[in-house]
């Protein structure tokens, strides 16, 4: 999380320098000309075991600085960072108008994904959609390196296998979208738009690893983080001209979590993973209000449009309601659709999904039922591989481990679907829609 809000200074106090353990990023006349760090620990916040495993996290020469600077780059200018044991109502925080870095706790991975902001400094993205999301994929890359070379922190998850990441294809849709990029907009979605923004960039890392380091050093022309939609976009694709098989630009615009344009009105939104629908609306000026206390019906059907589920409930004073659809256990395509009475009237929500085993790749054709799903590597990873397609659903469970862009091909009823796409190693959910094969002539 980063700030550039000024906060209260006794934070620092008095005589805290002649105190601190001062740690430089870089030794020697060839790193002379590079922009390092320095960073001050505070003496009165951390233990001294703390203190000592921060030391030799932030050392130069140490592992995790130097896989921090090889997946996001070195800073634009050379400062001095405060790194303090303090609570922000976040794990961490990066404030660039103090330069320094909050922890709650003494975490790893909260460490580097501040470190990620503190790069930028006060070039930090005003649409932190952009800014989180870039902090949370170079995190992710930064531990899945760091674990390569035996350290790791435990239970972090290397492998993007969260419920909203597996689920990520089914919940980009436009209304995951949030004005201006505040992805701290809506409660109750925070933590899904935190993780699509963070699988999308970590996406076009899994092309290119370098991403983050070409990206930063294109932003640090400019004078603050203040791009548009059509900058940041832009930059992306001087960066990396491709990404899952189309043009960057063409790409970004699929990617709904960056869409910034949410027209006023109320929306529903469906967190496909856990059968959860949030209601909020969108003022004039942007502004963003959950809806407690208002009616969700969900109803969910079977491949056939057989009634599956139909379950009402009140929205919590968070706008979300959960729901628990026992009958929806059979293995198959799933289509669930939401629907309730807003201030603005009616609105809806419709999502699919398969039920059964989520393993691997799997998931569904919302217009078919039957025929065959095949998937290929273009890197030439792994051999093709061909899993049937049953009352619309798919399961392929050998591509779990996979890390990488695959191919999906499905044909069958006269229908074809093709989709390039990159995965982490971990469960993947894709939906697929089909469409006539063409006759040659």
């Amino acid at each position: 999380m980063s700030s550039t809000v000024p906060r209260r200074l006794s934070r620092i106090v008095t005589g805290l320098l002649a105190a601190v353990l001062v740690l430089f990023a870089a030794a020697g006349p060839a790193a002379a000309a590079t922009p390092k760090f320095t960073f001050v620990i505070d003496p009165a916040s951390w233990t001294t075991q703390e203190k000592a495993q921060l030391k030799s996290w932030l050392s130069a020469s140490g592992p995790v600085m130097t896989t921090v600077q090889e997946v996001v780059g070195p800073p634009a200018e050379s400062i001095t960072v405060h790194v303090v044991k303090a609570s922000t109502g976040f794990a961490g925080d990066y404030d660039s108008a103090d330069r320094q870095i909050d922890l709650s706790a003494l975490s790893l991975s909260v460490l580097v994904h501040e470190l990620n902001h503190a790069t930028r400094d006060r070039r930090i993205l005003a649409d932190r959609v952009w800014e989180e999301g870039q902090a949370r994929a170079g995190e992710k890359e930064e531990m899945r390196l760091l674990a390569l070379k035996g350290i790791s922190e435990e239970g972090y998850d290397l492998n993007h296998s969260y419920g909203y990441d597996v689920y990520y294809e089914n919940d980009n849709v436009p209304d995951v979208g949030v004005p201006d990029g505040n992805i701290y907009a809506e409660l109750g979605l925070q933590l899904l738009r935190y993780e699509q923004a963070g699988y999308a960039f970590s996406k076009v890392m899994i092309e290119d690893p370098g991403f983050l380091v070409g990206f930063n050093a294109k932003l640090f022309a400019h004078p603050d983080g203040g791009l548009s939609a059509l900058e940041l976009a832009a930059t992306a694709a001087e960066v990396q001209s491709t990404a899952e098989g189309r043009s960057t630009a063409k790409w970004v615009e699929e990617q709904h979590i960056f869409d910034t344009n949410q027209a006023p009105g109320c929306y529903l939104f469906m967190r496909t993973n856990q059968y959860t629908v949030d209601l909020y609306c969108v003022s004039q000026a942007g502004g963003v209000t959950m809806q407690p206390e208002a009616k969700i019906t969900l109803k969910v059907t079977g491949p056939n449009g057989e009634g599956r589920f139909v379950g009402k409930g009140v929205t919590s004073s968070y706008g979300w309601v959960a729901f628990s659809p026992e009958a929806a256990a059979a293995t198959g395509r799933l289509k669930l659709v939401a629907s309730a009475k807003s201030p603005d009237g009616p609105v809806k929500a419709i999502s699919y999904r398969q039920s059964g085993d989520e393993e691997g790749v799997f998931g569904v054709v919302t217009n078919a039922n039957s025929g065959s799903v095949s998937f290929s590597s273009p890197s030439g990873q792994l051999t093709s591989l061909t899993v049937p397609v049953i009352n619309g659903a798919f399961v392929a469970p050998p591509l779990g481990s996979v890390r990488g862009q695959l191919v999906a091909v499905y044909s069958g009823e006269g229908l074809t679907a093709q989709r390039a796409f990159n995965k982490d190693a971990a469960p993947y959910s894709l939906v697929l829609t089909a469409t006539k094969v063409r006759k040659s002539r």
